[in-house]
């Protein structure tokens, strides 16, 4: 997910607290991998479309008729280059500072 919703404004505080404390509590179970990209990070590809990396091995795309799911290994890289995340400790970091904002 992009850095942006962390510290959206669209929410009341005391809701986007509770978003925040449920994605930390998610990010820590072991079969979820939260990938958070960076405000700074050079992106090099920018998709038009959502999409939803589920491992190496399955990729969904959703447009606007349909969802598309992807499975070969070629397609499947190209969707993750364009993925710059960090995860794990690093991701819980951004959301903790998140929070810590809000006070």
């Amino acid at each position: 997910m992009s850095s942006s919703p962390l510290s959206s404004a669209q929410a009341a505080r005391k809701a986007l607290a509770g978003q925040l404390d449920h994605l930390l509590q998610v990010s820590m179970q072991p079969n979820v991998s939260l990938g958070i990209i960076p405000f700074r990070a050079r992106r090099t590809v920018w998709p038009l479309e959502a999409f939803y990396a589920f491992d190496d091995e399955l990729v969904a795309v959703e447009t606007l008729t349909a969802e598309i799911n992807i499975t070969a290994p070629g397609e499947i890289r190209t969707y993750l280059r364009a993925w710059i995340a960090v995860h794990g400790a690093e991701a819980r970091i951004r959301i903790t500072e998140a929070r810590n904002a809000l006070g």
